[in-house]
């Protein structure tokens, strides 16, 4: 058994559609590029395919991964060439390897995240209440966020150890920060739970307008990709 594993980035145009229709977008596209995927016995056989992280609507990234169990090798420069010639626009493979060998899985492997979130101050003046948050936050020995599990019942979770780095950058009311976050199987905290301590009051960033949130790596800690 061979193993393809895929990096690929999602863009604006596919940026909602769910986690489920991305399985079946990328089942698509492989079916179309002739690719020798293994199916799964049974009544229902499907390809199996492996994802390293569900990825939220609305969310935009240049580095996901999907491991593809094969039937035979494939030269992986066609590969990814095959699969961008039958894939939707938003959709691109950017490189993959081929292996006898058994990978660890995409899960295991990852601890962390680097997210660029862009949003609009709703005043120029607010550039130094930005920069206090910011400020406040990394220099928190503690921080505690507060959500709802799925039985409605509220729980506590210590957040600071998760956030690795947080800065910003401003160009007019423009705000662009970089948030390296702890993420995977052990732990993981997501984009929009900072964006939370950051605004608490929701008074900081332009409600109407919203936040854009993209993901510009994942994968090991320091910077380390899986592929």
């Amino acid at each position: 058994m061979y193993t393809a594993r895929i990096k690929f980035k999602r863009e604006a145009d596919i940026r909602y559609i769910s986690h489920l229709d991305m399985q079946r977008m990328v089942q698509r596209i492989l079916r179309r590029a002739e690719v020798p995927m293994k199916y799964s016995e049974g009544f229902n056989p499907h390809p199996k395919l492996a994802f390293a992280m569900a990825m939220g609507v609305g969310l935009t990234s240049d580095c996901e991964y999907v491991d593809v169990e094969l039937m035979e090798s494939i030269d992986p420069v066609l590969l990814v060439g095959s699969m961008n010639e039958s894939a939707p626009k938003g959709f691109a493979a950017l490189k993959a390897i081929v292996t006898e060998e058994k990978l660890p899985s995409l899960t295991s492997l990852i601890e962390e995240s680097v997210y660029q979130v862009t949003c609009l101050l709703n005043a120029s003046g607010e550039v130094e209440r930005l920069s206090d948050q910011l400020k406040s936050i990394l220099d928190s020995e503690s921080i505690v966020y507060r959500k709802r599990n799925k039985k409605g019942k509220w729980s506590d979770k210590e957040i600071r150890p998760l956030i690795k780095e947080l800065s910003a950058s401003t160009e007019g009311l423009t705000v662009n920060i970089i948030a390296r976050l702890a993420t995977g199987s052990k732990e993981n905290l997501r984009p929009e739970v900072v964006l939370d301590k950051i605004d608490p009051e929701k008074s900081l960033f332009d409600q109407e307008h919203g936040c854009v949130y993209h993901r510009l790596f994942l994968g090991k800690v320091n910077g380390e990709e899986l592929i």
